[in-house]
């Protein structure tokens, strides 16, 4: 599975935490890495997260919501992170109760109390 498997020919790779699509975004001063497994291995060593007897570096929990792109890309999270030692457990859940357990929804998302649109930046 690769990114444009994921977003079907729609998807680029991050190279942040900030969407390309915001104002915000930038790659100033962000170190790029261009995809290595040993590379990250050793990342993930330098800062003091080594793997176990059993290859895992530590576990976590990643929510998703059920609707079939984000379980795509949990999925490919899931696999991407396995190969460095990270074993992600995934919770699959609808809008109403993602939102509700998570205590915020720190999505895209804004509403002006009748209805929701995508927030671009």
């Amino acid at each position: 599975m690769t990114v444009a498997g994921i977003g079907r020919g729609a998807a680029k790779p991050a190279t942040g935490p900030i969407a390309s699509v915001s104002r915000y975004y930038t790659t100033a001063d962000v170190p790029q890495y261009a995809y290595n497994v040993e590379t990250a291995k050793k990342l993930l060593d330098e800062a003091g997260l080594r793997a176990g007897p059993d290859g895992i570096r530590f576990s976590m929990t990643l929510d998703s919501l059920r609707d079939p792109e984000t379980l795509r890309t949990a999925e490919y999270v899931k696999q991407a992170l396995k190969r460095v030692g990270i074993n992600v457990e995934l919770r699959n859940s609808d809008l109403g109760t993602f939102m509700v357990e998570s205590g915020t929804f720190a999505g895209p998302w804004i509403s002006d109390g009748r209805r929701w649109r995508i927030h671009t930046g």
